[in-house]
């Protein structure tokens, strides 16, 4: 059996180690899964100087494949649900 991220952070902070490199210590892990960030740009902001990355000095395509990812997992307003059984974001399940 293969990973299976306790909730839509953990998720987040699991795609963006094994899909795009960012592999955030564990104390920036601790600290965004506390304290998650209010907005995309700084949850990208967090990712990045956890990263040891200005982000000032980063790209665009860098801040917005990461903000790709933020949205992906972190919005609450897409109509989807995390599903710890996939792994990922499913539609909302409607009775």
């Amino acid at each position: 059996m293969g990973y299976k991220p306790d909730g839509p952070v953990d998720a987040l902070l699991y795609e963006l180690c094994v899909r795009d490199g960012y592999c955030l210590p564990p104390d920036a892990q601790i600290r965004l899964r506390d304290h998650p960030p209010e907005s995309v740009d700084a949850w990208v902001d967090a990712i990045l100087q956890a990263s040891a990355i200005d982000p000032l000095r980063s790209d665009r395509a860098t801040r917005r494949r990461l903000a790709d990812a933020v949205r992906r997992w972190m919005n609450p307003t897409n109509d989807r649900t995390y599903d710890p059984a996939h792994g990922a974001h499913h539609p909302a399940r409607h009775p």
